[in-house]
């Protein structure tokens, strides 16, 4: 939900990984389950059952109990100025958490009564005030740039952190110092630049072995796999049932072609 009450999506695909990431964990436990008992089941990931789970998870409130008690909805999670806070020149993120976060921000900001406020006095008492809280560090950050306060913040040990713009991630130092936006040589489109997978083995090297496979470029070695003689592989070719990578054509162009791949 926007500012302003105006409903808008989130801007990723975050039903589709959300929802890959759990099959993930449920086939994994199957597989141990499998390995501890010999029998194997069929899993179900349910999309619309997966992403309520995950957004009703924290926002339950009154309605877990039958008849309900309240309404549903974290109240610190639905304040209106919980998000990104504009500065003078941008925007950066600020959570004081603790009774010192919360004094401490308000003693940088230039606020010292702030401090001593009795809406600050500790955990449940902010907890009813947290929407005012929040409006009140809008209120104190936008008159500098998002630099100082960064500088100041992380001084004192407060959690806060910037907004990137998405063309700027690269260059975010903590992502930068991992490499996590690696060069790469594609056969077709040349040097291109890729999101690496964020988890790493203390004991195994996970290097990412081959580039984005080209439109049908691994038809063959699926079909084979999947039990297929190679005259029933070439029958699929000639009916356009699969399709196969041509040499030297581009990924941009192959994407282009109607005829369904394997």
């Amino acid at each position: 939900m926007a500012t302003g009450g105006e409903a808008r999506f989130v801007p990723t695909l975050i039903g589709d990984k959300t929802v890959g990431l759990t099959i993930v964990y449920a086939v994994m436990a199957a597989l141990v389950q499998r390995a501890r008992s010999g029998r194997g089941q069929a899993v179900e990931v349910p999309m619309l059952e997966t992403m309520t789970a995950f957004v009703m998870a924290e926002h339950m409130g009154g309605l877990s109990f039958d008849p309900p008690l309240g309404p549903p909805g974290y109240a610190r999670m639905l304040a209106p100025d919980r998000r990104p806070h504009r500065t003078a020149d941008g925007h950066i993120c600020i959570l004081p958490y603790t009774d010192r976060h919360w004094r401490d921000f308000f003693r940088i900001a230039g606020r010292p009564e702030l401090a001593e406020d009795p809406r600050l006095a500790d955990a449940e008492t902010r907890s009813r005030h947290v929407a005012e809280l929040y409006a009140l560090v809008a209120e104190c950050v936008r008159d500098r740039p998002s630099a100082y306060w960064l500088a100041e913040l992380e001084a004192a040990d407060i959690p806060c952190g910037p907004v990137n713009p998405l063309a700027e991630m690269p260059a975010d130092t903590q992502l930068a110092a991992v490499d996590f936006f690696p060069a790469s040589e594609h056969p077709s489109e040349g040097s291109i630049r890729i999101v690496r997978p964020p988890v790493r083995f203390g004991d195994a090297d996970c290097p990412l072995r081959h580039p984005a496979p080209r439109l049908g470029e691994h038809s063959r070695a699926i079909l084979r796999e999947a039990g297929l003689a190679e005259p029933e592989i070439d029958a699929l070719f000639t009916r356009k049932i699969a399709i196969e990578a041509a040499p030297n054509q581009s990924a941009a162009a192959k994407t282009a072609v109607g005829t369904r791949s394997t």
